[in-house]
């Protein structure tokens, strides 16, 4: 049912703007992807499926209301909350959540201070409770506040588990999950004892600094804290930029998508449809560089793509945890495509 929505909004709203070619081509990408095929077959009781799903169809209904100022204010409601759902299904966009927040909060900062001159003026020298009224019904009517309030939303519906996690169940402070603390320890465990994460990278920091590896486990890493261990890592990968990239990109060629099937062109198949959305993203780069104006819902998109690739660059490689930069990339390309087509629309007009 939510990927039919996603399906429906994107034919029934989008394919009218972009043109339905363009929508036929992605649908035909995400249902020969291996991405579908592990939300709706091999694994379709994992959380990946409904928790993506609620999350683009979250950010599709927040960036439609940011894109048209016609749309219906509750669909950023609507928005947060699906958000935040998806997001307590499936902890690790939860970072991606915090930086669309900040990046929200600032371009609410930037757009008001833009205007604050003219407010004033219209205002005059009233300093009264009003003022404060007006002040308010001012930031209410900003064109990002509403993304804000997505984000709000979001948080705020998290905020019950953030609390019972930290207070019944002794987890780190305002998190979802504990497991991102097993991150820091993973890095430097040796091969002998990593045992089924070998085919998945997760001791890159071993793999890369054998003399720290060696002198860590040494002492036994239990003076060690997840954050200096992970801390440790990064350093390593800074020190040895090369090995680092080198057996980063070795399991990522390795993991990009599962190659489990006996079907040599179904795999080619899926790995084709798995590089459309990177040639997307990069065509929806440059158009969200030459114009920006046209481009700004695709800002909503990039803070928890950014997120997403930057967790990767340190927690290991499953091919489950590249889905979500997929569809991100997906995202951002037709909404930028979508303020592109609308703003040429509007100058023929």
């Amino acid at each position: 049912m939510t990927w039919s929505t996603i399906f429906w909004f994107t034919w029934r709203f989008i394919s009218p703007i972009i043109g339905r070619a363009p929508c036929i081509g992605i649908a035909a990408v995400l249902l020969s992807s291996w991405d579908f095929r592990y939300f709706f077959r091999d694994d379709l009781f994992y959380t990946e499926g409904l928790a993506f799903g609620f999350l683009l169809l979250g950010l599709g209904f927040t960036a439609w209301a940011y894109l048209f100022e016609s749309a219906q204010k509750f669909l950023y409601v609507v928005g947060g909350v699906l958000i935040g759902a998806s997001i307590m299904i499936r902890y690790v966009s939860d970072i991606g959540l915090f930086l669309l927040l900040v990046v929200a909060s600032l371009l609410v900062i930037f757009e008001y201070k833009n205007n604050h001159s003219n407010l004033i003026k219209e205002m005059g020298s009233n300093r009264s409770i009003i003022s404060i009224r007006n002040h308010l019904k001012i930031f209410v009517h900003l064109k990002t506040f509403g993304v804000w309030t997505s984000c709000i939303v979001a948080f705020a519906f998290t905020i019950p588990w953030r609390l019972a996690s930290y207070f019944i169940f002794n987890g780190p402070f305002l998190t979802l999950s504990s497991a991102s603390g097993l991150v820091g320890p993973g890095l430097w465990i040796p091969n002998s004892k990593l045992g089924f994460w070998k085919f998945y990278g997760m001791n890159w920091g071993c793999v890369i600094d054998s003399v720290k590896c060696r002198a860590l486990n040494h002492h036994g890493m239990t003076t060690d804290s997840s954050s200096s261990l992970l801390l440790k890592g990064i350093i390593s990968a800074f020190q040895h930029p090369i090995a680092y990239l080198d057996t980063r990109w070795h399991f990522l060629a390795l993991r990009w998508i599962l190659r489990d099937s006996n079907s040599g062109f179904l795999y080619l198949l899926e790995n084709v449809a798995s590089i459309i959305p990177i040639m997307l993203l990069i065509v929806g780069l440059i158009l969200f560089k030459r114009n920006r104006l046209s481009g700004r819902a695709g800002w909503i998109w990039l803070p928890l793509l950014l997120a997403e690739v930057a967790q990767l660059f340190i927690v290991h490689y499953e091919s489950r945890y590249f889905i979500p930069v997929r569809l991100f990339a997906l995202g951002f390309f037709v909404f930028i495509l979508l303020g592109e087509k609308t703003r040429l629309k509007n100058v023929r007009t």
